[in-house]
């Protein structure tokens, strides 16, 4: 962070971090005047550190990125309102590709019977190809849906270990492991918690 470089690209960098290296790298990331990129997992860190968030979504025609002008605050709104408007411009592209369809037709009725008319059904016909030929608008990205399935032993890590502990005068000494993810109550004699 200290250094000559001007961009910065850090993976996952609040890794192995205790929670005040991730304070401060917080801090650092939002007080720094370099360009960072960095790819994280952590929702905290994207919401205290991210000015703007970069999604890679699945498509139909393989992955594709996605920039979110706003903080990780306000993505989940905006990937859902963008989703929406997805459909919103097939919509359209479909009315105008009917609309330029009729329109050939009802020229080449006239030309029939008309021949000042093929001018005008040429040019329907060149506004049809070249609207086609743009093509319709991108596909949305295919929604994920991940789930994890785990199986077999304990896989947590292990968060606190407690050997003799005990609060003088308090309560007797005991010994506990608490592993992440767990929710564990201390209840002194009379089942009463003590803190």
């Amino acid at each position: 962070m200290r250094g000559t470089d001007e961009v910065l690209l850090l993976d996952e960098p609040d890794n192995y971090l205790d929670v005040p290296g991730k304070r401060w790298l917080e801090e650092r990331l939002r007080e720094t005047k370099k360009t960072v990129l960095f790819i994280s997992h952590d929702r905290e860190l994207l919401a205290r550190a991210a000015d703007r968030v970069v999604a890679v979504e699945p498509g139909a025609a393989g992955s594709d990125v996605w920039v979110h002008g706003g903080g990780f605050a306000t993505f989940h709104a905006a990937r859902k309102e963008r989703f929406a408007r997805f459909g919103e411009l097939r919509r359209r592209w479909d009315e105008e590709h009917a609309k330029l369809k009729r329109l050939v037709i009802m020229y080449k009725q006239k030309a029939a019977f008309n021949s000042d008319m093929a001018s005008r059904l040429q040019a329907a016909r060149t506004r049809l190809h070249r609207f086609e030929e743009a093509g319709p608008p991108l596909e949305p990205p295919r929604e994920q849906d991940i789930r994890m399935r785990l199986r077999g032993g304990r896989t947590g890590v292990r968060a606190i270990t407690c050997a003799g502990l005990e609060l003088a005068g308090l309560m007797r000494p005991f010994d506990l492991e608490v592993f992440y993810g767990e929710r564990v109550a201390v209840l002194g004699s009379g089942g009463t918690s003590r803190r």
